[in-house]
């Protein structure tokens, strides 16, 4: 099980999250989660970008990118996706939590699965982290 150790937005922007999305960034030792709740579209993809691209920035060893309260996840959200992953690599291990058809959906369909580390639950997330130890 992840602890919370602490919240952390020294590196985001001013500007306030659009309507409809909340990205919050928390750290268990050297890993960020981005928590996502809402949803994530065109108006508010920038907001994700900015906040991976902030968590990126003090190098975790691992990125999770918790989808488990996302209402709806766009091509703007998934481009955010792959752009974070592609960026990740290799310093960073880049999984995302993604399950049903709101989000784990778009991503199969579109072929990010194939490309992106992606499981069902944080539980199932961390078991894979520690048996690839």
């Amino acid at each position: 099980m992840l602890e919370d150790v602490h919240m952390d937005a020294d590196d985001r922007s001013a500007q306030p999250a659009p309507p409809g999305v909340v990205v919050d960034e928390t750290w268990s030792d050297q890993r960020a989660i981005i928590s996502v709740r809402g949803a994530v579209d065109m108006l508010t993809a920038p907001h994700l970008v900015d906040a991976l691209a902030a968590a990126q920035r003090k190098k975790p060893v691992v990125m999770i990118v918790d989808l488990s309260q996302t209402d709806f996840l766009a091509s703007a959200g998934l481009s955010a996706l792959l752009d974070a992953n592609d960026a990740a690599q290799p310093e960073t291990r880049f999984i995302v939590i993604a399950d049903g058809p709101r989000t784990a959906k778009p991503m199969v369909i579109t072929g990010l699965t194939d490309l992106i580390e992606v499981h069902s639950t944080m539980d199932a997330a961390v078991a894979h982290l520690v048996d690839a130890r």
